[in-house]
């Protein structure tokens, strides 16, 4: 049975500081929302990524999710969720309901049994007044499995990478430690990412589409991304949903170049999402 409840005593919540959330352990999470509301300079009433600018995720000392609230929409959309942040919140999965197969889905939750503490530190936009944050959680009281009933951990870890880039430019430095999931690449405001090429050990092509290639790929899936200027280029190595079939999952990969071309010069923001057997 999943209980939802939720988390007293956030503190720092206000314009410009960070608030402490502290999720209780001894259970398995599987959802949080965060509800935000604040006064901008207008005045008016604003939600969601107007009020969050990022949350960062430890468990213990490891921090294993740093993420943007525009990033947590943007990918609750791309799995075709309608989030209207006024009502549903900016949702931060550990479970995923989109994959193929409830095993699949519920090996990802973390599991929080004998773990020290889970804590989410959660940036606030600066120029707000009347801030105010609510976190509901959604959890149950088992353990994480495998279908043999031992006790796993897949923790999906999303941690942001920043390149300075051309036209065309190579990233060569993304973590291979752990099976890859899916790489977010969101390119500068101005900017349309025109073409991803991914290659692994030196000479294997895994991916090489143009921007609409990739959003009618995606679309057999079910996934959504959009055409433009300052888009998301989601590169995904799980489009059907199976969670063991991320890049390295069926053995370790030696090296990785993901080939970027875009329309102009300026950042990119590689966010990693790969499959770790623990917290770290």
């Amino acid at each position: 049975m999943r209980l939802l409840e939720p988390i007293a005593g956030i503190e720092g919540v206000a314009s410009g500081a960070t608030a402490t959330v502290k999720v209780p352990t001894n259970r398995r999470l599987h959802l949080l929302r965060l509800f935000a509301q604040a006064t901008d300079a207008v005045p008016a009433t604003v939600y969601g990524a107007d009020v969050i600018d990022e949350v960062q995720i430890f468990v213990g000392t490891s921090l294993v999710r740093i993420i943007t609230a525009a990033e947590l929409l943007f990918r609750a959309g791309f799995e075709g969720y309608t989030i209207t942040p006024q009502y549903d919140g900016v949702p931060i999965y550990f479970s995923e309901p989109k994959r193929a197969s409830v095993m699949d889905e519920q090996v990802t939750a973390f599991d929080l049994w004998n773990v020290p503490d889970m804590t989410l530190k959660v940036k606030i936009k600066s120029g707000l007044t009347a801030v105010t944050l609510k976190a509901v959680m959604v959890y149950d009281e088992g353990y994480t499995t495998d279908a043999k009933g031992n006790r796993v951990l897949n923790v999906i870890r999303q941690l942001p990478n920043f390149y300075n880039a051309g036209t065309s430019y190579d990233i060569t430095t993304l973590d291979i430690t752990f099976p890859i999931q899916r790489i977010f690449l969101f390119p500068a405001s101005g900017v349309t990412i025109t073409g991803v090429k991914v290659v692994v050990d030196d000479s294997k092509i895994v991916h090489e589409l143009t921007q609409r290639e990739n959003i009618a790929f995606l679309e057999d899936y079910g996934l959504i991304a959009e055409a433009g200027n300052g888009k998301c280029y989601p590169v995904c190595f799980d489009a059907n949903g199976q969670l063991f079939d991320g890049l390295g999952a069926d053995r370790p990969i030696r090296s990785l170049r993901v080939t970027v071309a875009q329309s102009g010069a300026g950042q990119i923001k590689a966010l990693l999402e790969s499959r770790a057997p623990r917290y770290i």
